[in-house]
Protein backbone atom coordinates (compact mmCIF):
# COMPACT_ATOMS: atom_id res chain seq x y z
CA UNK A 1 0.00 0.00 0.00
CA UNK A 2 2.88 2.57 0.75
CA UNK A 3 5.22 2.06 -2.48
CA UNK A 4 1.89 2.04 -4.39
CA UNK A 5 -0.48 4.62 -3.46
CA UNK A 6 -0.39 8.37 -2.60
CA UNK A 7 -1.53 8.24 1.24
CA UNK A 8 -1.57 10.19 4.10
CA UNK A 9 -0.69 7.87 6.78
CA UNK A 10 -1.15 4.11 7.27
CA UNK A 11 -3.12 2.95 10.14
CA UNK A 12 -2.28 -0.21 12.25
CA UNK A 13 -5.71 -1.61 13.74
CA UNK A 14 -4.27 -3.89 16.72
CA UNK A 15 -8.11 -4.15 17.72
CA UNK A 16 -10.10 -5.09 14.69
CA UNK A 17 -9.62 -8.76 16.35
CA UNK A 18 -7.00 -7.98 19.15
CA UNK A 19 -5.69 -11.67 19.56
CA UNK A 20 -2.46 -11.58 17.57
CA UNK A 21 0.37 -13.28 19.66
CA UNK A 22 0.38 -16.83 21.15
CA UNK A 23 -2.34 -16.42 24.18
CA UNK A 24 0.00 -16.04 27.75
CA UNK A 25 2.88 -15.13 25.88
CA UNK A 26 1.71 -12.02 24.75
CA UNK A 27 4.41 -9.78 26.65
CA UNK A 28 7.24 -12.00 25.90
CA UNK A 29 6.36 -12.08 22.21
CA UNK A 30 5.85 -8.36 21.92
CA UNK A 31 9.47 -7.53 20.28
CA UNK A 32 7.36 -9.28 17.20
CA UNK A 33 4.96 -6.36 16.71
CA UNK A 34 7.62 -4.17 18.14
CA UNK A 35 9.91 -5.05 14.98
CA UNK A 36 6.70 -5.03 12.69
CA UNK A 37 5.84 -1.29 13.45
CA UNK A 38 9.48 -0.56 13.20
CA UNK A 39 9.26 -1.90 9.52
CA UNK A 40 6.17 0.04 8.79
CA UNK A 41 7.90 3.00 9.95
CA UNK A 42 10.82 2.46 7.40
CA UNK A 43 8.10 2.42 4.35
CA UNK A 44 6.22 5.18 5.67
CA UNK A 45 9.18 7.15 5.24
CA UNK A 46 10.18 6.01 2.39
CA UNK A 47 6.66 6.35 0.76
CA UNK A 48 7.17 10.19 2.11
CA UNK A 49 10.76 10.59 0.51
CA UNK A 50 8.93 9.03 -3.22
CA UNK A 51 5.26 11.55 -2.72
CA UNK A 52 7.38 14.55 -1.31
CA UNK A 53 4.96 14.78 1.61
CA UNK A 54 4.61 13.21 5.30
CA UNK A 55 3.04 9.79 5.40
CA UNK A 56 1.84 8.98 9.29
CA UNK A 57 1.40 6.17 11.31
CA UNK A 58 -1.56 5.47 13.53
CA UNK A 59 -2.64 2.55 15.32
CA UNK A 60 -5.41 2.14 17.41
CA UNK A 61 -4.75 -0.56 20.53
CA UNK A 62 -6.66 -1.70 23.85
CA UNK A 63 -8.48 1.25 25.38
CA UNK A 64 -6.58 1.18 28.61
CA UNK A 65 -3.18 1.19 28.48
CA UNK A 66 -2.11 -2.36 30.55
CA UNK A 67 -4.52 -3.58 28.61
CA UNK A 68 -2.86 -2.81 25.54
CA UNK A 69 0.52 -4.15 26.88
CA UNK A 70 -0.90 -7.49 27.78
CA UNK A 71 -1.70 -7.59 24.32
CA UNK A 72 1.40 -7.15 23.32
CA UNK A 73 1.11 -3.96 21.88
CA UNK A 74 3.90 -1.64 23.25
CA UNK A 75 2.53 1.42 22.53
CA UNK A 76 4.73 3.37 24.81
CA UNK A 77 8.00 1.49 23.15
CA UNK A 78 6.73 2.05 19.73
CA UNK A 79 6.01 6.10 20.87
CA UNK A 80 10.01 6.50 22.07
CA UNK A 81 11.44 4.67 19.10
CA UNK A 82 9.31 6.64 16.68
CA UNK A 83 7.43 4.29 15.14
CA UNK A 84 4.17 5.81 15.47
CA UNK A 85 2.55 9.27 14.87
CA UNK A 86 -0.93 8.70 16.43
CA UNK A 87 -2.12 6.42 18.96
CA UNK A 88 -6.29 5.84 19.02
CA UNK A 89 -7.02 4.25 22.61
CA UNK A 90 -10.47 2.50 21.71
CA UNK A 91 -12.60 -0.34 22.78
CA UNK A 92 -13.21 -3.60 21.06
CA UNK A 93 -16.47 -4.03 19.41
CA UNK A 94 -18.82 -4.92 21.88
CA UNK A 95 -19.20 -2.18 24.28
CA UNK A 96 -17.96 1.44 24.56
CA UNK A 97 -15.62 2.50 26.95
CA UNK A 98 -17.08 5.35 28.88
CA UNK A 99 -14.21 5.25 31.68
CA UNK A 100 -11.02 5.35 29.32
CA UNK A 101 -8.23 6.81 31.37
CA UNK A 102 -7.82 9.43 28.49
CA UNK A 103 -5.50 11.92 30.64
CA UNK A 104 -3.54 8.69 31.52
CA UNK A 105 -3.00 7.88 27.96
CA UNK A 106 -1.86 11.17 26.67
CA UNK A 107 0.52 11.84 29.73
CA UNK A 108 2.30 8.06 28.83
CA UNK A 109 2.80 8.70 25.69
CA UNK A 110 4.03 12.06 26.07
CA UNK A 111 6.60 10.68 28.53
CA UNK A 112 7.33 8.30 25.75
CA UNK A 113 7.49 10.79 22.69
CA UNK A 114 5.59 14.29 22.98
CA UNK A 115 5.27 14.52 19.46
CA UNK A 116 2.56 11.49 19.16
CA UNK A 117 -0.70 12.53 19.25
CA UNK A 118 -3.83 10.54 21.49
CA UNK A 119 -6.90 9.99 19.77
CA UNK A 120 -9.41 8.62 21.80
CA UNK A 121 -11.68 6.33 20.06
CA UNK A 122 -14.99 4.67 20.07
CA UNK A 123 -16.90 2.15 18.95
CA UNK A 124 -20.71 1.86 17.94
CA UNK A 125 -22.22 -0.64 20.24
CA UNK A 126 -22.42 -0.67 23.16
CA UNK A 127 -24.07 -3.42 25.84
CA UNK A 128 -25.43 -2.85 29.16
CA UNK A 129 -26.02 -5.99 31.43
CA UNK A 130 -29.43 -7.53 30.53
CA UNK A 131 -30.38 -6.04 27.32
CA UNK A 132 -29.06 -6.81 23.74
CA UNK A 133 -26.17 -5.14 22.27
CA UNK A 134 -27.29 -1.70 20.35
CA UNK A 135 -25.73 1.21 18.36
CA UNK A 136 -25.32 4.54 20.55
CA UNK A 137 -27.47 7.12 20.46
CA UNK A 138 -25.85 10.85 19.91
CA UNK A 139 -26.35 11.47 23.49
CA UNK A 140 -24.11 8.32 24.48
CA UNK A 141 -22.00 9.55 21.78
CA UNK A 142 -22.06 13.31 23.07
CA UNK A 143 -21.19 12.20 26.64
CA UNK A 144 -18.40 9.76 25.89
CA UNK A 145 -17.10 13.10 23.80
CA UNK A 146 -17.56 15.50 26.57
CA UNK A 147 -15.94 13.27 29.13
CA UNK A 148 -12.91 12.78 26.38
CA UNK A 149 -12.29 16.18 25.75
CA UNK A 150 -12.91 17.14 29.55
CA UNK A 151 -9.64 14.69 29.90
CA UNK A 152 -7.77 17.19 27.41
CA UNK A 153 -8.43 15.13 24.65
CA UNK A 154 -7.94 17.11 21.29
CA UNK A 155 -10.21 14.86 18.81
CA UNK A 156 -12.05 12.07 18.50
CA UNK A 157 -11.96 8.82 16.53
CA UNK A 158 -15.40 7.46 15.88
CA UNK A 159 -14.93 3.65 15.04
CA UNK A 160 -17.60 1.72 12.84
CA UNK A 161 -19.68 4.15 12.80
CA UNK A 162 -23.33 3.17 11.70
CA UNK A 163 -25.11 5.73 9.26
Amino acid sequence: LLSRYDVDGLECDWMRFPDHLTPGRERELSPCLDGFMREVRVLANAAARRLGHPVRVGVRVDSDPEAALARGTDVFTWAREGSVDLVVPCNFWSSADFEMPIAEWMCRVREANPSVRVVPGIDANVTIKGQKQRHLTIDEYCGWAHRAYGQGAVGIYLFNHPK
